[in-house]
């Protein structure tokens, strides 16, 4: 009777790691950028424990606050496959600044035109030096009348 060859055969596997967990694509105020989830997975069918890495990288979209973060996951297993998941963060200020201590209106004799107020400041939920633009437009020119406008600056839509 003859013995039966037996051959050991290396196993090779063309079918890349399968990512889980890939958050979706999602548009955020600037101040609400979720954090990098950390429960992405990967499984093989030859591979027991694929390495995952992530990438991130930032497109500006115009406005200082206003960007794409795109997270990009790879998952790698032991013969050299491949697969990629990504996630796209588009980041917005849509939100106007607040001012505050603008003085109130009132109607005063020519004469008695308050001074500039030093004390107007503004908060901004994207932007920790929001500039202030003071202006005073004097209307119908000599003491007829008198306005004055503060303004933020902000990238907001």
């Amino acid at each position: 009777m003859q013995q039966p060859d037996l051959r050991l055969l290396p196993l090779v596997t063309e079918l890349p790691p399968v990512l889980s967990g890939i958050p979706s694509d999602v548009t955020v105020e600037c101040d609400d950028v979720p954090s990098a989830p950390v429960t992405i997975t990967a499984t093989d069918n030859c591979d027991p424990q694929v390495d995952i890495t992530m990438d991130e990288t930032v497109q500006p979209l115009g406005c200082q606050n206003d960007f794409r973060l795109i997270r990009t996951w790879t998952a790698t297993d032991d013969c050299g496959n491949v697969a990629t998941g990504s996630q796209i963060i588009t980041v917005q200020d849509t939100e106007a600044p607040t001012l505050m201590g603008v003085p109130a209106d009132i109607t005063v004799d020519c004469n008695n035109i308050p001074p500039i107020s030093g004390n107007v400041t503004a908060s901004d939920n994207c932007d920790d030096q929001v500039q202030i633009d003071f202006e005073e437009i004097v209307n119908g020119g000599g003491c007829a009348a008198n306005q004055s406008n503060h303004a933020c600056l902000d990238c907001h839509r």
